[in-house]
């Protein structure tokens, strides 16, 4: 499932990025508190936070149907709550992620860039990119996304690997359910 975190990259990717643009080795640069402030405050322009919170349920819901089709014999209130508790997840964790592979591959430069393209889309107007930031984009493009996919996959396991094992060391009972003789492991174990 595509997330919401590439909707900076693939807002600009209209602009002349090839969707099949390679991947660079990038020169490590030092990450001050302006630069961190002004990624930050990208961040937050694309609207991710909205977004990503709109999809809590949907996500919620698939991890739901997986843990019912994984361990047919639990009690279905074992997915049902831990779809619950799991849609209440934060999304703080995945913003500072974005924020992290952000911080990665751009520079201050680029982002100070890429803020007032958000600007210019926020008022309507045709946003205009630099030939070194279209370059840019066209190098990390493939990497950002891989790596912000990586970091919200890695997050949303150990989240529903910790909310499986709380909910059952609360409801063990739920681990079988009495129509079915045989029981499964916990989910993460």
């Amino acid at each position: 499932m595509r997330c919401g975190a590439l909707l900076l990259v693939l807002s600009l990717s209209g602009f002349g990025v090839p969707a099949h643009a390679e991947t660079t080795a990038l020169v490590p640069h030092t990450i001050g508190d302006q630069f961190h402030s002004n990624v930050v405050t990208l961040v937050n322009m694309t609207g991710l936070r909205d977004e990503l919170i709109r999809s809590r349920h949907a996500v919620a819901e698939e991890g739901k149907q997986v843990i019912q089709r994984s361990f047919p014999n639990y009690d279905h209130a074992f997915a049902e709550e831990w779809a619950r508790r799991m849609e209440r997840t934060p999304v703080d964790g995945y913003l500072a992620a974005v924020v992290a592979v952000y911080e990665r591959n751009y520079t201050n430069d680029d982002v100070l860039e890429m803020i007032q393209v958000q600007r210019d889309l926020s008022a309507d107007r045709q946003p205009v990119l630099s030939i070194q930031l279209r370059s840019k984009l066209a190098k990390v493009a493939d990497t950002v996304e891989s790596e912000i996919a990586s970091a919200f996959k890695e997050l949303g396991a150990k989240r529903g690997e910790q909310i499986g094992k709380q909910v059952a060391a609360e409801h063990p009972e739920w681990l079988t359910r009495p129509d079915r003789s045989e029981s499964s492991s916990m989910p993460g174990k």
